[in-house]
């Protein structure tokens, strides 16, 4: 009897002891797919069931996915690397670079001897290895890595290795290295692209010495370091751009490029003028003095006889035009014109961009436009629009006559109706008596709108009335220089609706009525939107444009109530019907910036009730969108409105909602998927992704699993939260099931960069390490609230070991030291 009771105890422990042997043999199995095995390895660590046997089988493993999620693992959840682990890592190279590689961005101090081991030479281990070893040991370098690191890179080995152990090199480092560097640049032994990273890690000093050094390279490779520096400290080259217009130093085109805003004196503006002129100077010199004058918009004779030259680019003076059109002097541009097709072409369009055209310039473009024959040509056509833009009364009233039936005709009367002297307004008034024998004319319907333009507004009502048998697009230039409309004319566009044949035009008429405000005028909408108006005409197409158009007016208007709780009703009641998914669109885009509480808990309904009236159209939209990285456009409008508002608000609304969700049994029908969507398109804003995934993170952890979508997010939430209440002791569980979720998988690094953060290590971030670090730091403060000291201790150097190189992780210790990052 006692046998049998000692059994009936063990019997439990004996089916948990199966069921990972189990596991054990899936993951040894290559037959078995790999993500698969990827999985069961980190079941293995869930249940603190993975034994150094199975870890060393999986980093020696051909497939590259299980090496680097047994790396993971080993790398930010194992406290103790045992001496055997490390020899086993010896023993396969495969194995060891996956350490190693974790090890390069957040080095472990239990690992360090083992990898300056490994950065001695060996047979088969390449330079390249040996310096991903020497970023892994996370010590500073002495002058033997230095030497490691040129070798590598002069020999032409650099990989990935080099690149990691380049960007965590110190800056005295980098600055030592400097010299070797710039000779190996100027001799041709090493690739600007590879030796980058070194020259990004330099000091302030460093990178002057380096600017020093630059004017001796190649012209690309010192314009290539020149913009590294400069977006690391623009003022360095600056600073040499200032000495050179100031005669401190020759000069050279390389300062050029940064000299633009530094000729504000005239002193300056001559230094670079004389040199333009010197034809004897360096070419790349004096084009490098052409952009910087450019820049400056500095007009000089000197200037226009560079881009003129005989065989001058016309790019050169295509610049010059678009530059400083206003600044250049009439008489040039009128010779321009009467140059060869090049420049008279592009010195016609940009005159249409010179505020005052000038008395010369106006009788040079009426001479050519006389003399062209060709109304409809393309020269024709953009020194007519210069003349209708920019010219005096005198020459517009000259030209006018000419301008009737061509081809642009509308758009030069828009572009006068935009002009706001009082002559225009005479001229279009003028215009329209003259057609007054033909009212129905097309070109007075121009005129008319050109004149409502200007602020005329006689002709609203004849625009109006004519809208029914006008063009979509006209309609549409109708609306956006008439609104509001009045509305005594909206509601007669209403009332053409029945006799319009054309939807496009039903659709922008109906859009010009929708401008006025007016009660009679939005309680039309209202019947539009009910689609009980009789407004619309056709097939079931035209209907619903015509509805989507009525309920952006309504959704802004005081009708915005009583759509909303037609939504909500909707919502209640089951399914939406297709009309209805409209307006929670439309409502959701149409909420206050801020949005207000009334609309922050709207926002919050349209992410989590939806679902619990349609499970089916839920269960679909998650099959399609499985993994939670996309899909669900409701989650991205609401996004949208949410980012920039209170993150206090939107966690009382969302927190509201979430609660009143978990309360209705049916809140299992909402899929982890869309709340990881909703989580992802708040990336942009880190204090509303806070605050609606602390609201909803309890909402997430209480669905039905789907693999691991929104697990560790979830958790990392949480975690933030209880640590805000000071509650470490459930901050570090949830962070413990972060680090699970989010670290452990290849597939889920893309999860923790996006709501974790880049990798930064070089200078001082890393999130992730400091999500390894994250329990044990929350066991540091817990046990300093409790007074236990030892305990605190022990949790501060494991927070040592796991944090790597994140500065965050480390400040809090009371005995640490982090070192200082650089840039």
């Amino acid at each position: 009897m006692r046998w049998a009771c000692v059994v009936c105890l063990l019997a439990p422990q004996l089916a948990a002891q199966a069921a990972m042997d189990a596991v054990r043999a899936f993951v040894a199995d290559v037959r078995q797919p790999g993500d698969e095995r990827c999985r069961k390895l980190a079941l293995l660590q869930e249940h603190a069931a993975l034994d150094l046997a199975t870890a060393l089988a999986a980093l020696r493993d051909a497939d590259e996915a299980l090496r680097r999620t047994a790396a993971a693992i080993v790398r930010h959840e194992w406290a103790e690397l045992p001496p055997e682990l490390l020899q086993g890592l010896d023993e396969s190279p495969a194995a060891a670079r996956a350490v190693l590689e974790e090890l390069a961005i957040a080095p472990r101090p239990a690992a360090a001897d083992w990898a300056a081991r490994r950065t001695q030479p060996a047979d088969g281990r390449t330079n390249d290895e040996r310096c991903l070893a020497l970023a892994a040991q996370g010590r500073p370098f002495a002058a033997a890595d230095v030497d490691l690191l040129l070798h590598t890179l002069l020999s032409g080995q650099a990989g990935d290795g080099f690149l990691a152990a380049a960007a965590v090199t110190p800056a005295d480092v980098a600055d030592a290295m400097l010299g070797r560097l710039h000779a190996g640049l100027l001799q041709g032994q090493v690739d600007l692209v590879q030796v980058g990273p070194l020259l990004d890690r330099l000091s302030n000093a460093g990178c002057k010495r380096l600017l020093g050094l630059v004017v001796t390279l190649p012209g690309p490779a010192a314009a290539t370091i020149c913009q590294r520096v400069a977006a690391l400290d623009a003022s360095l080259v600056r600073a040499r751009a200032r000495a050179m217009l100031d005669g401190e130093t020759p000069l050279e085109a390389l300062w050029f490029a940064y000299a633009g805003p530094l000729l504000d004196r005239p002193e300056r503006r001559e230094r670079a003028l004389r040199l333009l002129a010197d034809e004897q100077a360096d070419a790349r010199s004096r084009q490098g003095a052409f952009d910087a004058l450019l820049q400056a918009k500095v007009v000089d004779e000197r200037m226009i006889d560079f881009a003129t030259a005989d065989g001058a680019d016309i790019a050169l003076l295509q610049r010059l035009l678009d530059a400083a059109v206003d600044e250049l002097p009439g008489p040039r541009l009128v010779e321009w014109l009467a140059a060869d097709a090049r420049r008279s072409t592009a010195t016609v369009k940009a005159l249409a961009r010179r505020a005052v055209l000038g008395e010369h310039v106006e009788r040079a473009l009426l001479g050519v436009l006389a003399g062209q024959g060709q109304p409809d040509g393309v020269f024709f056509e953009a020194a007519a629009m210069a003349l209708v833009q920019r010219g005096s009364q005198d020459a517009l009233e000259r030209l006018w006559p000419s301008l009737r039936g061509a081809k642009g005709w509308s758009d030069y009367v828009d572009a006068l109706g935009r002009r706001r002297e009082p002559f225009v307004h005479e001229l279009l008034l003028t215009e329209l008596a003259s057609k007054a024998a033909d009212p129905a004319a097309k070109a007075l319907d121009d005129v008319r709108l050109a004149l409502v333009a200007f602020g005329d507004r006689r002709q609203l009502a004849e625009l109006a009335a004519r809208a029914k048998a006008s063009p979509a697009g006209f309609v549409r230039r109708c609306r956006h220089f008439a609104d509001p409309l009045p509305a005594p004319l909206a509601l007669a566009l209403l009332d053409d609706l029945p006799r319009v044949a054309d939807d496009d035009v039903a659709v922008e008429m109906t859009a010009w009525a929708a401008t006025s405000t007016d009660a009679a005028v939005l309680a039309r909408l209202q019947q539009v939107w009910s689609a009980d108006s009789g407004a619309g005409r056709g097939d079931d197409s035209r209907v619903f444009e015509l509805q989507e158009v009525a309920l952006r007016a309504l959704a802004t208007g005081p009708q915005r109530t009583e759509l909303v709780a037609e939504l909500r009703r909707a919502i209640a009641g089951g399914p939406l019907p297709e009309r209805l998914g409209s307006l929670a669109y439309e409502l959701a885009a149409t909420t206050a910036q801020p949005p207000s509480a009334a609309d922050l808990r709207l926002l919050a309904e349209l992410v989590l009730l939806p679902p619990l009236g349609d499970p089916e159209r839920e269960t679909r939209a998650a099959q399609r969108w499985a993994n939670g990285r996309f899909g669900f456009p409701m989650m991205a409008a609401v996004a949208q409105r949410l980012r920039g508002g209170d993150p206090a608000a939107v966690a009382a609304a969302f927190g509201e909602v979430a609660g009143e969700v978990l309360r209705d049994s049916r809140h299992t029908r909402i899929s982890r998927q869309r709340l990881r969507v909703l989580w992802g398109n708040l990336e942009a804003d880190r204090g509303v992704l806070a605050a609606v995934g602390i609201a909803t993170a309890p909402l997430m952890l209480a669905l039905p699993e789907a693999a691991e979508v929104g697990v560790g997010p979830a958790h990392w939430f949480l975690q933030q939260d209880a640590e805000r209440r000071a509650d470490f002791a459930v901050a570090r569980a949830h962070a413990q099931k972060a680090l699970g979720a989010m670290l452990r998988l290849p597939e889920e690094r893309r999860t923790a960069r996006i709501f974790l953060g880049e990798r930064d290590p070089g200078a001082g971030r890393d999130p992730w390490a400091a999500l390894a670090a994250a329990p044990h730091r929350l066991a540091f403060s817990r046990a300093k609230a409790a007074g236990n000291d030892a305990e605190a201790e022990v949790a501060a150097t494991l927070v040592r070991e796991f944090a790597g190189r994140d500065v965050q992780s480390l400040v809090s210790l009371p005995s640490s030291k982090p070192k200082e990052s650089v840039r």
